[in-house]
């Protein structure tokens, strides 16, 4: 291997350690308002450049990411039984619900409140 290719590969496994580093990082902050100047810093880099970094690396931008996480979260929770579509959207800092519900039908591609009736109507039917 040449030494650009050394370099080049280098310069990969340490973009892609640093984006799984605040892929963990932002794993841990679901419960708070995404903040991508937080995360660039943490990772050494102004915000334009984490940006560019982190979607060469994952394929998505950091907030799509943020909010991809969340909304996988956000299916776990509306599995709970005292779990109301309300309390997932507070819980994941988002103080509008029909925000909230529009990003969740986005994602998932039924409102929170169809899923979660689902999931009820499934857990009936195992259980």
């Amino acid at each position: 291997m040449d030494s650009w290719a050394k370099a080049a590969s280098g310069t990969a496994r340490l973009h892609w350690a640093v984006s799984r580093r605040l892929a963990e990082t932002c794993a841990t902050t679901l419960d708070q308002p995404f903040d991508l100047a937080r995360f660039a810093r943490q990772a050494g880099y102004g915000s334009h450049h984490f940006t560019r970094q982190f979607h060469r690396v994952t394929g998505m931008t950091p907030r799509d990411w943020f909010i991809r996480q969340k909304m996988q979260h956000a299916r776990a929770l509306l599995t709970l039984p005292n779990m109301m579509v309300k309390d997932v959207a507070n819980r994941l800092c988002y103080d509008d619900q029909l925000y909230f519900s529009r990003l969740f039908k986005r994602a998932v591609g039924i409102s929170p409140a169809e899923f979660r009736s689902n999931m009820i109507a499934r857990n009936l039917l195992l259980g």
